[in-house]
């Protein structure tokens, strides 16, 4: 009796773990479902199957939907269609930045993950105080003319998001080291002709995924306004007139890089919908506040510097005390330039020490040398 209970609990035991094996494996598509998706939602750009594409499928396929994304995909829908783009161009944000609109590495930044210089280029503004990187409206009309370009040049959609992600040159000197060789943008990744190309299987996941009808949607219970203001705001003042934690509010709004915050023509402050009627009714308070915040730090960075120069004069001051001096009795022949070559010091230091106007000096006069 007793094997016997044994023996059922093993194969209960047994069945279990078969029955989650199938379950997990029916949640996990295989190769041959993959590969007959993306032959159904291929469309000008090409989506070629490869096994490492699996472990991407699974995951993005963890992921939800960013709310980010939800926001703004009608705004990059109307964007890519208005350049006659292929529309699936709108799921390479999630490839690159995950659609985090604080995204920044290596000098990349924004959702479009765009460089300073390509940025500039394309009309952004980016300086110590603001950066158009940040703003998914503004980098989005950078990012597509950018890929509209590269595209009229180069014919070739892979192309085109490798050179995006590495460069055009650096796309071209890996051609001109295979000439004649066409191995599609799987070869790139498996022979590492290219520094970046994690935009191959990201962005044929993010489509394969975001693309299905049955995707998860991140939603979010707060809405996001925009305030316009026209001076200059402390965040900390902000942050304490409005209850409005500094990181929410900084989280929002990465475009505006300096502290206090400048105002940038068209843009206003993005704020949680709770936070706009005390925002308005406490504006004025709060630009008062900070200017007399900027007039204080001006003060004391005022004083700071006074201070330092004083220090620095002392600290001078008290080095030529202490510095070590001997007197020379002029010879016949000597010249100033002579005696300085002796003692290894400048000409020009051996007149301010002994108060010369000029480079004359006589025999048995007595002359400082300072060492």
């Amino acid at each position: 009796m007793r094997f016997m209970k044994r023996h059922l609990k093993a194969i209960l035991l047994l069945a279990g773990i078969v029955l989650a094996f199938h379950r997990a494996g029916a949640s996990t598509p295989d190769s041959v479902q993959v590969c007959r998706r993306l032959a159904s939602i291929e469309g000008s750009v090409s989506l070629p199957y490869h096994a490492s594409l699996l472990a991407a499928i699974k995951e993005f396929a963890a992921r939800p939907l960013p709310a980010e994304f939800v926001q703004y995909d009608s705004l990059l829908t109307a964007e890519i269609q208005r350049r006659g783009l292929p529309l699936e161009l709108k799921y390479l944000p999630l490839a690159l930045s995950r659609m985090n609109t604080n995204h920044y590495q290596a000098g990349r930044a924004g959702v479009w993950d765009l460089p300073v210089l390509l940025a500039l280029r394309y009309g952004l503004t980016v300086t110590e105080h603001h950066d158009e990187r940040y703003s998914v409206e503004a980098s989005t009309q950078a990012a597509l003319q950018y890929l509209s370009d590269l595209h009229a040049s180069m014919g070739d959609w892979w192309d085109c998001l490798l050179a995006y992600t590495n460069s055009p040159a650096a796309l071209n000197q890996a051609k001109a080291r295979h000439p004649g060789v066409q191995i599609g943008p799987w070869g790139y990744v498996e022979q590492g002709w290219l520094a970046n190309t994690d935009v191959v299987g990201d962005f044929i996941a993010c489509d394969y995924v975001y693309s299905a009808d049955n995707k998860a949607v991140a939603s979010t219970t707060e809405e996001i306004v925009t305030c316009g203001f026209d001076q200059p705001i402390s965040v900390a003042v902000l942050c304490s007139h409005t209850d409005l934690p500094k990181k929410i509010l900084l989280m929002l709004n990465p475009l505006f890089r300096s502290d206090p915050l400048l105002p940038l023509a068209s843009y206003g402050l993005r704020l949680p919908a709770s936070v706009k009627a005390r925002f308005e009714a406490e504006k004025e308070a709060i630009y008062a506040e900070t200017a007399q915040l900027n007039e204080k730090k001006a003060e004391e960075a005022t004083q700071l510097a006074e201070q330092q120069e004083k220090t620095q004069q002392a600290v001078k001051a008290q080095a030529k005390k202490e510095q070590k001096s001997i007197t020379y009795v002029v010879k016949s022949g000597d010249t100033l330039n002579k005696i300085a070559k002796k003692y290894h010091v400048k000409v020009s230091d051996l007149k301010k020490w002994n108060k010369l106007k000029g480079d004359m000096i006589r025999e048995k006069q007595k002359l400082k040398i300072y060492q």
